[in-house]
């Protein structure tokens, strides 16, 4: 039978004498609760109940959640302890990018390749930009829980791609981020469906980032524009099963199959990739690490690795250490995988391996201020960035943030840095003729040899 609700505020305290029988809890928390009762959908003030400033926030937020649910066509009714929650994430800013040539020595071959892409490698080049996911990608998504009783709960999260330059989403899936549901309880979590992949997850908290984790580590200018000049930036799988481990003396494991639908062949298009976490006091380890398996014969059109024809095989290890506000971190990168890179081509024989190196720190200042940067270098390139970052109180949900960074790059087009991510893409020229931006999706031939700089300021604000 399907449920309904019952809002109420919540009081200091559980409610009692209340005179009402309230079969289940559907949201709780910043002073809200709301009931599910088989007696319809209400809310009912009384006078033995105060109102929290924020009350109405927090309701509309779940029925919010609700609607979008309807919306999407996805069920809304409610069982014993569950709870449903609206959330997201935008990142806006403004963008200065130099490119400042380079490759001096540049070949006529290399000259005309370069300039059949649209660039003059020797010379120079700038662009004033609005961007968008320069630290935290911009996203939205609804996720939920049940309480199964016994220790168990059912999850579930739908998220989604936020364009704040024109409005749009991803053209790849509404919910191409996440779309998954899982159970968890003593014996870990065990989640079906598309997630993020456990090496993209690791990446993305090898640098330090100090208090500000709400806002995505050291964000996309660090970790997403390594992995993507590292060439494994595979963010999620799909098809996939993925288990995550109790925490047992501060380590935590997790192991992801994506499979590859597929009856010719269960391996060809498959993914597997996995993680390792340790939290103990001050010191923090991580590894992760994949295998993408290559497509050699007929594949799936729904398996998660569908091309090049070439096994893909990458990880990760990095550690972080704190003292008192000043916090230290190190990764080794490394990726083996096929495909053309700037001047150096792979093949299933002779896979190229490329291999990095990244440390960085974070120190922070007060609790509204926080202050980072990295460095990153592999296969003769290298990437500075450096970040301040200013919450607008302990509490705000907003962040400004001040960045610059500087991409350096090697003449064999191993490796390609741009100087600052910006998750837009092809949809970030002039409003009315979309264009490609120098700092943004530029061909490994652009960026060889090149180098970048790029400064920029903006807002995250989380919900």
């Amino acid at each position: 039978m399907t449920s309904s609700f019952r809002l109420l505020p919540e009081i200091d305290g559980p409610i009692k004498n209340a005179g009402f029988h309230p079969e289940a809890v559907f949201f709780q928390g910043s002073g809200l609760t709301a009931f599910a009762s088989g007696q319809g959908f209400f809310w009912k003030a009384s006078r033995f109940f105060r109102y929290p400033k924020n009350w109405g926030f927090e309701m509309k937020k779940s029925l919010i959640a609700l609607a979008v649910l309807s919306a999407t066509g996805v069920a809304t009714s409610a069982n014993a302890q569950s709870s449903v929650t609206l959330y997201g994430v935008i990142d806006a800013s403004v963008q200065y990018i130099q490119d400042g040539g380079g490759f001096a020595s540049a070949t006529a071959a290399q000259q005309a390749a370069a300039t059949a892409a649209g660039t003059n490698l020797k010379g120079t080049r700038s662009s004033l930009n609005y961007a968008d996911g320069a630290i935290a990608s911009s996203v939205w998504g609804v996720r939920g829980t049940e309480d199964l009783g016994a220790g168990m709960k059912a999850n579930f999260q739908l998220e989604g791609d936020i364009q704040t330059n024109n409005g749009g989403l991803n053209q790849n899936g509404i919910f191409r981020r996440q779309a998954n549901a899982s159970v968890e309880g003593g014996f870990g979590n065990l989640k079906f469906g598309i997630t993020t992949n456990p090496i993209i997850a690791i990446n993305g908290e090898l640098m330090p980032a100090g208090s500000q984790v709400a806002t995505g580590a050291q964000g996309n200018s660090v970790s997403t524009l390594t992995s993507t000049a590292l060439n494994y930036a595979d963010f999620y799988t799909k098809n996939a099963l993925t288990y995550t481990t109790p925490t047992f003396s501060g380590i935590t494991g997790q192991f992801q199959r994506g499979f590859s639908n597929n009856f010719a062949s269960s391996n060809e298009g498959s993914v597997t990739a996995w993680s390792l976490k340790y939290m103990g006091g001050p010191l923090e380890l991580r590894a992760a690490g994949q295998q993408r398996n290559a497509v050699v014969n007929s594949v799936s059109p729904s398996s998660p690795y569908t091309s090049p024809a070439i096994d893909k095989t990458g990880y990760v290890v990095g550690a972080k250490y704190t003292i008192a506000a000043l916090q230290l971190g190190a990764a080794y990168l490394s990726n083996t995988s096929g495909g053309t890179t700037g001047s150096v081509t792979c093949t299933a024989a002779a896979r190229c391996k490329i291999s990095g190196v990244q440390v960085g720190a974070s120190y922070t200042v007060s609790d509204l201020v926080t202050v980072l940067g990295s460095y990153t270098t592999s296969e003769g390139s290298s990437l500075l960035n450096m970040q301040a970052r200013y919450r607008f109180g302990p509490k705000a949900r907003t962040t400004a943030y001040a960045m610059v960074g500087m991409a350096s790059n090697g003449t064999d087009g191993k490796v390609n840095f741009n100087a600052l991510a910006n998750n837009t893409g092809n949809q970030l020229g002039a409003p009315t003729t979309p264009a490609t931006p120098i700092n943004n999706g530029d061909s490994a031939a652009q960026l060889q040899g090149r180098d970048v700089t790029g400064f920029g300021f903006g807002i995250i604000h989380t919900f």
